[in-house]
């Protein structure tokens, strides 16, 4: 085959290069939301070879990676999530959102600053006062803030007008504010234009706004987000790990780890999954003070033997 031909086939697959760059730069940084969450190269290179066997095959080159890059980041986000704490889980989720939409240059470093922020670099008096009273100071600087902010590097701030149509329509951004569900129901005057976004940069404004204005809603308007982004529900729904799917996905050379919290302990489990395959013995060592070398010596002669020890 010749050079240029390869180039050119190269070149078809590279949103595949594109899209894995983004979840492992995601996977890296979750360490710094907590050390024990570091991972390797290794790790993602693992995930990546099996998302290129197991993602439906197709001869058009283009479904071929489309096939690859959905099979790839639900992959790896449940092979992220399942080692999380839960109260984590969401910041994973929007994380992966923000790198692969900064890494194809829908948003940037600044849009994410104003859907963490908001308003908090204003100071309230060096700003106009807030003109009604169903809003409390601190949403009134969000709200000012937003406004002045261009969205994916605009010209234009999006909300340009907001501070101006709050007031001209108060009973109508009053009953919005004030619902129990806003982010289920039109926006006064901006709804339609959010509609008409191309890509996802619609999704991400409304997301900022709801943050900006009812902030106690916007880990709902987080999770719908995060769908749009990504294309599918799989990533808000509950999510169940089978621990025949966790040794599905492991290997020799790769502990499993697990997190005991009170009243749960996945031994039985762990030796129920040992018989039901009849061939991997299982032997337990509790650990304490002193028993590193017996770990180590069950260890050595499991590796010989090809059976599981239960640390």
């Amino acid at each position: 085959m010749k050079t240029k031909e390869i180039q050119e086939k190269r070149e078809l697959f590279r949103p595949v290069a594109i899209r894995g760059s983004a979840l492992y730069f995601t996977m890296l940084d979750m360490s710094l939301v907590s050390w024990m969450y570091n991972s390797s190269l290794d790790q993602f290179l693992f995930l990546f070879d099996e998302s290129i066997d197991n993602s439906t095959k197709s001869p058009l080159p283009a479904k071929r990676v489309e096939f690859i890059i959905d099979f790839l980041s639900l992959h790896v986000f449940r092979y992220v999530n399942r080692g999380l704490f839960e109260k984590d889980k969401n910041t994973f989720m929007l994380m992966m959102c923000f790198k692969i939409q900064t890494t194809a240059q829908k948003i940037n470093s600044m849009d994410i600053g104003i859907f963490l922020k908001a308003g908090a670099s204003l100071d309230v008096k060096q700003e106009k006062a807030r003109p009604f009273n169903f809003i409390t100071d601190k949403i009134w600087l969000n709200v000012l803030n937003i406004s002045r902010h261009c969205f994916g590097g605009s010209p234009v701030p999006f909300f340009k007008e907001l501070p101006d149509s709050m007031q001209r329509n108060e009973n109508q951004w009053k009953t919005w504010i004030e619902r129990n569900e806003p982010e289920n129901f039109p926006m006064p005057e901006f709804q339609e234009r959010l509609n008409g976004e191309e890509g996802d940069l619609g999704p991400f404004m409304a997301m900022s706004l709801i943050r900006s204005i009812r902030e106690d809603r916007a880990l709902i308007c987080s999770l719908k987000y995060v769908e749009k982004t990504l294309g599918s529900n799989e990533y808000v729904k509950p999510i169940a790990y089978p621990i025949d799917g966790i040794w599905a996905s492991s290997t020799k050379l790769i502990p499993i780890l697990m997190i005991l919290t009170p009243g749960s302990d996945p031994t039985s489990t762990i030796e129920e999954l040992a018989k039901k395959k009849k061939k991997f013995p299982t032997k337990n060592v509790s650990m304490g003070e002193g028993q590193e070398k017996k770990a180590k010596a069950v260890m050595d002669e499991c590796t010989v033997s090809g059976g599981w020890v239960i640390l």
